[in-house]
């Protein structure tokens, strides 16, 4: 058995005994078990995208894992009061414009008919917003004392007005492991890691 194999084979085994699924190993299932997967896991990854609410968590297995761009590992329920607090926060906070978004070298793999994995890169470019309009909505533009002090307060809560800063375009891979339990595929682990420069050992 070749090495290319034995490395399919111990993903497909660490992925069913994560998810504690049901799965069949790489070597018995054939191409055409395969290919049919790959053609569910598409289908499914869009209805993925267009629901919301209870029936996209019904999609979502109960083992599921959260890896953000930070490192921060979530549970399917930390995953979601996340994802409902930064909803809140966009919401409060001052609007940022996406202008443009893209994405790119979308790959699907299935290890076996049970296990599939996705990868693509979401490029999306943000309308820049003026930082000293943000610090003057803020009311902290001036070094008027009162302003000092409520910049100082907000400082402590993270970057003051205008201060953030982002990279634009923004540009994020996410991978995704789908797994089949009971004959439905659920979302088992989401990734998402931002593309930067790439790493030299012994540097930063």
């Amino acid at each position: 058995m070749s090495i290319a194999q034995l490395t399919r084979n111990a993903l497909v085994i660490s992925f069913v005994s994560f998810g504690g699924f049901a799965g069949t190993a790489y070597a018995q299932d054939t191409d055409k078990d395969l290919a049919a997967a790959v053609q569910e896991v598409k289908k499914v990854e869009a209805d993925f995208a267009a629901k919301k609410g209870a029936d996209r968590e019904a999609m979502i297995s109960d083992k599921f894992m959260d890896i953000h761009g930070s490192g921060w590992l979530y549970t399917k329920s930390e995953s979601e009061e996340l994802s409902r607090g930064l909803g809140q926060t966009r919401n409060a906070g001052p609007k940022i414009k996406p202008i443009k978004s893209d994405k790119s070298e979308y790959r699907i793999v299935a290890y076996s008919k049970d296990v599939v994995a996705v990868s693509q890169i979401s490029t999306t470019y943000y309308e820049v917003p003026n930082p000293q309009d943000v610090a003057r909505a803020a009311g902290t533009m001036t070094d008027n004392p009162a302003a000092l002090a409520k910049a100082a307060q907000m400082r402590s809560k993270g970057p003051g007005p205008g201060e953030t800063e982002s990279p634009n375009p923004y540009r994020s891979r996410t991978t995704r492991i789908w797994v089949r339990s009971n004959g439905h595929w659920l979302l088992a682990l989401s990734t998402a890691t931002r593309v930067g420069l790439k790493v030299v050992p012994g540097t930063y």
